[in-house]
């Protein structure tokens, strides 16, 4: 099955994007 890896792949992305997003929250200074 290829998907596992698409999976995989996606969930990286995912993660990747919430913490780049979270960086970016904490430097305009919101805390939430």
């Amino acid at each position: 099955m290829n998907t596992d890896s698409g999976t995989e792949y996606d969930e990286a992305t995912a993660a990747r994007q919430a913490l780049q997003e979270s960086m970016d929250l904490r430097d305009q200074g919101h805390t939430d």
